[in-house]
């Protein structure tokens, strides 16, 4: 809930890579027991492609009104003129 979009960012692809990690291991199905094993699993392989997928979307939603609305930019320029000394600089800005 507190973290910056980067860290939601990383966090989501983390969880992307290791669904696909699992997704690709579970491709070879050469026997009844990988079948069996595939039937089991199925159920939290999509959940977690369910979960992925609404993580992305809104991943990606964020990051369009980020971009669209320059809260990058203005938070840059809050902070000069929290922190720094030059507030002519960021007039100009």
């Amino acid at each position: 809930m507190f973290k910056s979009i980067g860290e939601i960012g990383a966090v989501v692809r983390r969880i992307a890579e290791a669904y696909v990690a699992k997704t690709n291991g579970s491709r070879t199905v050469s026997s009844i027991a990988d079948m069996q094993r595939f039937v089991a699993d199925y159920p939290d392989f999509h959940k977690m492609s369910k979960e992925i997928t609404m993580h992305v979307s809104i991943l990606t939603e964020i990051s369009r009104v980020v971009e669209d609305t320059g809260l990058l930019q203005m938070s840059a320029l809050e902070q000069e003129l929290a922190c720094g000394d030059d507030h002519e600089y960021a007039i100009r800005v």
